[in-house]
Order: structure tokens, then sequence, then C-alpha cells
């Protein structure tokens, strides 16, 4: 027995519940039940037919065959309708996210570094933000050591100062201000701490020189104009 089976319950078997071929069946005798959202009244008087009805455990009789509603037709869509839609997704995919780098338009050195006041000597133009930095001791060598920070990260630490150049690679910027700040670990044997640097971009070099302290740290503004 399947469910849209006919059944017929014979007139001197209009008990409530039967078991036909293995199934159990109720055929609800006068009961008022509802099916596929409608109220109907099953009687069993002179004998009861249907239609099986799937009421899982149990099979019901169906006075009308039943009819299932068919699944809503999916709204057609043109090709002319998708491309707005699409023409969105793939603007979207195109958006930049690479984060936009920190630009300074005005000089930044900070008042302050490692508890000691900067001092700043001077503003120094480059082309490239790609820019190689050569510290020594210009002068006479007495044991002089010093660290490096440029825009807040420590390029160079605890480093002392000879007659040959130390190079460091940077990258600032693209545009804007930068700074260096020269902090001393000591004085030397000649005070105060004095560094030879160089700056070179690629299109010229610049030499500085860059004093400090045990009180005072020097440094210059960096500015990149491509």
């Amino acid at each position: 027995m399947t469910i849209g089976d006919q059944l017929t319950i014979p007139r001197d078997r209009r008990s409530r519940e039967r078991r036909y071929a293995g199934h159990h069946v109720v055929a609800q005798k006068d009961a008022h039940i509802t099916m596929l959202g409608r109220e109907r009244d099953i009687g069993c008087t002179g004998g009861t037919s249907g239609y099986v009805l799937n009421r899982s455990p149990t099979y019901h009789l169906y006075p009308e065959r039943p009819v299932y509603p068919r699944p809503p037709l999916r709204p057609f869509v043109t090709l002319r309708a998708l491309i707005p839609a699409l023409a969105l997704s793939l603007a979207a995919g195109c958006v930049d996210t690479t984060p936009t780098e920190p630009i300074a338009n005005e000089p930044n050195v900070p008042s302050t570094l490692r508890g000691r006041a900067v001092n700043v000597l001077g503003t120094v133009s480059v082309t490239n933000k790609n820019v190689t930095f050569n510290v020594w001791d210009s002068g006479q060598i007495d044991g002089d050591i010093i660290s490096l920070n440029v825009n807040g990260d420590w390029v160079l630490e605890n480093y002392t100062l000879g007659a040959t150049k130390r190079a460091i690679s940077v990258t600032l910027p693209s545009r804007g201000y930068s700074y260096v700040v020269l902090y001393a670990h000591n004085e030397g044997s000649l005070p105060p701490n004095t560094a030879a640097l160089s700056i070179n971009d690629g299109a010229r070099e610049q030499n500085l020189v860059l004093s400090a302290n045990l009180q005072t740290n020097g440094a210059y503004n960096l500015r990149v104009t491509p």
C-alpha cells in the first residue's frame, strides 16, 4: 500500500482501525481532521472508501485523492538583468585592500626618546623613499657607542663607531616627513658623542654630522619629495 492508493473498508468492517496488507489504517469514523490545510469529515456509514495519505507511522484515509502543491517556479532571470549584479561583484573584488601608509605632512620628530630630549639639527630632502645611510666616526676614534632610530624603528643599536662606514638600507614613506635620531650610549673619551652620517637616495649623497650626549639626542628631519 502506497500513498495515493485507493482503499475501501467494507460495510461489515467499519471499526476505526484496521490492518490492510500489514499497514495500520485509520478510518476515523465521523472524525473531524485537517487535511492539506482544509478541515473535512470522514464518515464510515455504509462502508468507507478513500485514498491513502501518509501520516507516518499511520496511514489515514482521505476522501479525495491527495493533491500535493507544485513547488514554486523559480523566477526566470535574464542575462541582461544579471549584468548590474555581476558588475557590482567584480567591482567589489577589485577594491584595493592594501593598507595605506602613514604620511606626515609636517615635521614629526618626537620631543623625547628614551627619556631624553630630542634636539633637531635641520632638515634634509631626498627624492627617493629608498635610501642608504652610512655612519662612521669622521674625527678621532674615541669609542663612541650609538643607536640610530628612524621613524620609531631602531635600525642600528649599540654600535661602536669607527673609521669604516657602516651602511644601513632604509625604506621611508613615499612622500612627506620622516626623521632620524642619534642616541648616545656614552660620550667616548672626547665628549660629546659625534657621528658622521651620509644619506644616499640614488641621485646624490648628502653628508651630515649628528651630535648627542647623555641628556639629549640629536636628530634630522627627512623629507621625501619625489
